[in-house]
Parts: C-alpha cells; structure tokens; sequence
C-alpha cells in the first residue's frame, strides 16, 4: 500500500521565481521522511484536497493535496523551451533530491565497489547495511561517520563493523599498523 502524500505549493520558492526571474520547483511532494520539488505532477488515483487554517502542515501550508495514489513528475514543455533559451539557468538549477533510500542504495554498491577493489570480502546485504547506519545516516557528513572493521580486520559482516568517526578509524588504523610492524596481535 502506497504511503500518503502530501503535495502543497512552497511559496517562498513562488516568491524567489518572481523576484529573481528565475524557475526553480514550486510543487512539493512529501512522504514520510521524503521531500521532493517538481513543476509539474500528475496523480494516478484519487486524492483529497484540504484547506484547514485551524491546523496547518509542519510547514504552515493551510491548503494542500493528500493521496496514497502513485504521483508522477511531469516537466512542462514551455518550461522545456524556456530553458533551451536560457542555459545559463541549468547551471544554477537545483538537483532533484534523492530520496533516503536512492541516496542509500548508491552508498551501498559505492561501499561494496571499493571493498572488492581492495579485495575485502563484503558480506552484507543492503538491509544489513542499511540497519547498520540506519540511526547515523542523517549526520554522517557532518560528524564524518565510517564503517569501519574491528582491526581492520576480516570482511565487512554483520557482527564484524561498527560505524565510528573518520577520526578514530584513522588512529585505529595506525594502531594497527605499528601493532603489525611491532609483531603485537590485536583482539576485539
């Protein structure tokens, strides 16, 4: 079953388009966790239309759209037009946001390309991994999480990572390395 959406107008991008001359996505559509901008959609099904000023979205939206059916991003074609005339504006155009999981599964194959070109074995299936970093993908950037082997290590397992900061993974490696280079075995 489809999860519910709503689609609501964000005007302050309405307000920047206008003052700016410029045609960045106006339409959002929010699912859960998941925000998307189109210029366009088309709602497969149907869908229920609100106005309750009395008890607006997290946003402060009072008017919006809620369905559970499938909504597909159109891309007009005056816009189409609009744009081959003015290219200079691709450049500055905002890229559609991918949602969690796209952004997710692109780290996933990323993590188990590089394992296997530094020939680690990599064991974990995507809902492992994902369960892994579930509670620290929102800050990764910003606190520079890693996954990271115990030891450095054997493959990347359920029960044989952690996700630690990039701070601690590089002193954890240089352990490791004097560790070795001294002849001293190191243990989980």
């Amino acid at each position: 079953m489809q999860k519910l959406k709503q689609i609501y107008l964000d005007l302050r991008k309405v307000k920047e388009n206008y003052e700016k001359d410029i045609r960045y996505p106006c339409i959002v559509v929010k699912s859960g966790s998941v925000t998307t901008y189109s210029y366009e959609l088309h709602i497969d099904g149907p869908c229920k239309i609100v106005y309750n000023p009395d008890e607006p979205l997290a946003n402060g939206s009072i008017f919006w759209i809620e369905t559970k059916s499938i909504v597909q991003p159109q891309k007009p074609k005056k816009l189409s037009l609009w744009l081959q005339k003015n290219t200079n504006y691709l450049k500055n155009l905002p890229k559609m946001a991918k949602t969690r999981d796209e952004e997710m599964r692109e780290a996933y194959r990323e993590h188990k390309g590089a394992a296997k070109q530094r020939t680690i074995p990599f064991e974990l299936s995507f809902i492992e991994w994902k369960e892994i970093w579930d509670s620290y993908w929102s800050d990764r950037k910003q606190h520079k999480y890693v996954m990271a082997r115990y030891g450095d290590k054997g493959g990347y397992s359920f029960y044989n990572v952690r996700i630690i900061t990039s701070k601690e993974n590089a002193y954890e490696a240089d352990d490791c390395y004097w560790a070795k280079r001294k002849g001293i075995k190191l243990t989980r």
